[in-house]
């Protein structure tokens, strides 16, 4: 996380810095802050107008697609099956607690100790489907821009956001880098010059190096959901047995997913809510204020 002034707004800033390392370090992350001089030594090309940053050494980065195929790989050799581009058309419990899952196909599964719909922007379209109000999510395109920038050049080594600059820089091989941050797509996936712009532009004030770098591609055709409080959703669906849902991943998906699915396998195979899951609920919006204050006078049901 980099810093470039001393305030922004009320929850920005180098201001904020030791209240956020203090609370990363309480979490088990290790975090330290960076003056100029020992920023500068592990990252001499950022800018001279970046005052500090926060240092995570454990901190790191994959490549997406190539993380998901080797789980997928890895699933396989277990046993698991991965069937593709086959849409659900029907989730239903039968008589003896197990799920039916029917795909648009006609082929039918039977889950005997569970189903997960970790079904990210098809989540409304299921929810739909099956008679139940939709929760409170919505779909976006978020924009990420390849940027041929050899190693030799930019030797880059961590995942770089900063404070308050939508901005997001990782090397992805040895030949280019990935620039991001949270600028989107149109509403059905298409790419928009002001947001190409605006990214590069962002990346260029912390990265001087990168101005004129070539635009390999674009890339906006990936659906992401988010939330009213930029929270996951990670619950059981009401009504519907043993069936759980992990939507509404609002940019954190990738980096949280190992630890929700080792989380979600405790909770199917030993029937218990890991405790650490309950911020997550589905029902975390019912607008119960006594519920969220532990002030029984304020509950909804008085």
């Amino acid at each position: 996380m980099l810093y470039e002034r001393e305030a922004v707004g009320i929850r920005g800033g180098l201001v904020t810095a030791r209240a956020q390392q203090r609370v990363m370090r309480d979490y088990g992350v290790a975090a330290e802050l960076l003056e100029s001089a020992e920023l500068r030594g592990l990252l001499p090309e950022v800018s001279a107008d970046v005052q500090a940053a926060m240092f995570c050494p454990t901190d790191g980065v994959a490549d997406h697609g190539a993380t998901t195929r080797a789980y997928a790989s890895a699933a396989a050799r277990l046993g698991a099956q991965v069937v593709e581009h086959s849409p659900v058309a029907r989730i239903q419990e039968a008589a003896n607690h197990s799920i039916d899952v029917t795909l648009s196909s006609g082929e039918r599964y039977v889950a005997e100790r569970g189903v997960v719909l970790a079904t990210n922007s098809g989540t409304s379209a299921i929810f739909e489907s099956l008679g139940l109000s939709d929760p409170p999510l919505w779909s976006v395109y978020p924009q990420a821009i390849i940027l041929k920038v050899p190693r030799s050049q930019f030797p880059l080594t961590q995942l770089v956001n900063h404070n308050h600059r939508v901005l997001s820089v990782k090397r992805i091989d040895d030949d280019h880098v990935m620039v991001t941050g949270g600028w989107l797509g149109s509403s059905a996936g298409t790419q928009l010059e002001d947001q190409i712009q605006g990214n590069l532009r962002e990346a260029e004030a912390v990265f001087p190096l990168l101005a004129g770098a070539e635009v390999v591609a674009v890339h906006t055709d990936r659906a992401e959901t988010v939330t009213i409080d930029q929270l996951p959703i990670i619950d059981r669906i009401p009504g519907l047995g043993q069936t759980y849902l992990a939507t509404g991943w609002s940019g954190h998906g990738f980096a949280i997913a190992p630890a929700v699915a080792s989380l979600l396998a405790e909770w199917m195979d030993t029937g218990h809510k890991p405790q650490v899951l309950e911020p997550f609920q589905l029902d975390r919006w019912d607008g119960d204020v006594g519920a969220l204050t532990d002030d029984p006078s304020l509950s909804s049901s008085h």
